[in-house]
């Protein structure tokens, strides 16, 4: 029988191997670090529950001059050879070299974790809604503007044809009811004129607000990204509901600048929580290195989202003046071109109703 030793400082779990751990040892053979112990073992327990203290876990070279004792034994060397790699129960003792080296990766890829989050909330935050209030200020008002005479056409086109069918029946529809129809074709038009208007409105809100100095932006970046690695739920599974609602209060200080409310939640978790010990250490490391690597690369494909669609992908039109001007230009011709044509429609339906 083959026996797991998953190292876990200040916990060193001790169990039965599980089938895939055995074929790798049994290929591995002699090279793979088995550690022989003394004195007999139970199913499964921890070495701190037997009393068998270890002084540490880090390189097998080092864990061959260690020193192991038993409770009711004598100090026995351990080490490749130097012991049968067999106890006196007949079982082999399985050592994972690698749980510092799965440790650090899960360290890593939590710290890029944590980048990729404020970058993600950066974009979203601050560089995006910029972008979109420069777009909305520059282009937007006269694309709103095209947008509603393109609605006024599209609607006196419409009345002057029902105009014309109304003109050819016995019996006459009242005016009213036709505007009363217009109203419920045209009714996902004036939505989406109304949802236009609305960003405007934030842009011209936006715009007046404070613009935080070079300092203070940078302050809000450290002081989010240290609240990231605290609270964000992402890098802490199974945070209590307060502490994601302390999470939520302090990505919307950070949406809206408020250094003042992110200073006070950063004071909150100043000092990180010490991590728990889990009862199978290198397990939880290797389902956590895999979770982790797929939140981050689900992260880098949003972002990569975000960066091609509007408003990022405005970034570059807005920082060449002349474009700017040749769309300006652009869109007051298309203007003038509508409001003509609206007056035309407008001239046709006063004909029709005589």
């Amino acid at each position: 029988m083959l026996w797991r030793i998953t190292l876990s400082t200040p916990h060193c779990e001790v169990g039965p191997a599980k089938p895939e751990e055995t074929a790798l040892q049994e290929s591995a053979g002699r090279s793979a670090g088995r550690m022989p112990l003394v004195g007999p073992f139970p199913e499964t327990g921890t070495m701190t529950d037997r009393r068998l203290p270890l002084i540490a876990f880090a390189a097998p070279v080092f864990l061959r001059k260690m020193l192991v004792q038993w409770k009711y034994g004598e100090i026995v060397p351990g080490g490749c050879g130097a012991v049968p790699n067999r106890h006196p129960n007949g079982a082999d003792i399985l050592f994972f070299p690698d749980f510092e080296k799965s440790k650090a990766e899960v360290e890593e890829l939590r710290a890029e974790l944590s980048m990729l989050i404020l970058e993600h909330d950066e974009l979203i935050h601050v560089e995006c809604r910029n972008i979109e209030t420069q777009y909305m200020l520059e282009i937007g008002s006269l694309e709103y503007k095209m947008y509603e005479l393109e609605c006024d056409v599209m609607r006196l086109k419409r009345k002057a044809e029902l105009l014309r069918a109304n003109a050819d029946r016995p019996e006459k529809t009242a005016l009213p009811d036709i505007e009363k129809r217009l109203d419920t074709e045209f009714a996902e038009y004036e939505e989406k004129l109304s949802e236009r208007l609305a960003q405007i409105n934030e842009a011209l809100e936006h715009s007046r607000g404070r613009l935080p100095t070079e300092e203070e932006a940078g302050e809000l970046k450290e002081l989010y990204r240290k609240i990231v690695l605290a609270l964000h739920p992402d890098l802490n599974p199974g945070l209590g509901e307060e502490k994601v609602k302390l999470f939520r209060h302090a990505a919307e200080a950070y949406k809206n600048g408020n250094l003042r409310h992110l200073r006070v939640i950063g004071n909150m978790v100043a000092e990180p929580a010490l991590s728990r010990e889990k009862p199978d250490a290198f397990r939880h490391l290797k389902e956590e290195k895999e979770r982790l690597a797929e939140l981050v690369g689900g992260m880098k494909e949003r972002i990569a989202r975000i960066k091609s669609e509007f408003p990022y992908s405005m970034k570059a039109f807005l920082q060449n003046p002349e474009r700017v001007e040749a769309r300006k230009a652009e869109r007051n011709a298309m203007i003038e071109q509508l409001k003509d044509l609206r007056a035309r429609y407008a001239e046709k339906i006063r004909q029709l109703q005589g």
